[in-house]
């Protein structure tokens, strides 16, 4: 029986990996947070700053005169 459970924990293990795989490029989303004040990891603060992130990264970060949002950036 604990022979049974390993296969299947590696057969999920291994569909949810190659399912990350799969999913298209063009399906990620695009999201901006715009007027945020952002604490810059060595202590400074941005002001009114804009964060735009892309699928599950960030894309840009920085002053809302500075960025640069694309038009399909859900707000």
């Amino acid at each position: 029986m604990h022979r049974a459970n390993e296969v299947l924990v590696k057969a999920v293990v291994t569909f949810v990996f190659l399912v990350g795989f799969a999913i298209p490029v063009s399906a990620q989303t695009v999201t901006a947070y715009e007027g945020a004040r952002l604490i810059v990891g060595d202590g400074r603060v941005i002001e009114n700053a804009t964060l735009v992130v892309e699928g599950t990264r960030i894309a840009q970060v920085g002053s809302a005169a500075d960025a640069l949002i694309s038009a399909s950036a859900a707000p």
